[in-house]
């Protein structure tokens, strides 16, 4: 909040994000994978897992990177919230693979 009340961050591209994840994971969950269990995670448990609120508030909010446009605003929140799921679930190892 205190970002936005200053103008540093956009409630454009925070909206954006949070559109963002819920797409993102909405699709997992349709995809879903009985080899990985990620799939099947609600689009809220991303938004309370902690990656999420970094991805918000310090990726999404810095003023060297965000766009000046408001379309661009919504979608450059929207990539990052759709990165942030793909990325949680995407790099997890599974059972049968093994991260180094």
């Amino acid at each position: 909040m205190i970002l936005i009340a200053t103008g540093i961050g956009s409630w454009r591209t925070m909206a954006g994000v949070a559109l963002g994840t819920i797409a993102m994971a909405t699709t997992f969950n349709l995809i879903g994978s009985v080899k990985h269990p990620l799939f099947g995670v609600p689009f809220w448990w991303h938004m309370v897992a902690g990656g999420w609120a970094f991805g918000t508030v310090f990726m999404a909010t810095d003023p060297v990177t965000s766009p000046f446009t408001e379309k661009g605003k919504w979608i450059y929140g929207f990539m990052i919230g759709a990165l942030i799921v793909a990325i949680r679930v995407l790099t997890r190892p599974t059972p049968n693979r093994r991260c180094w």
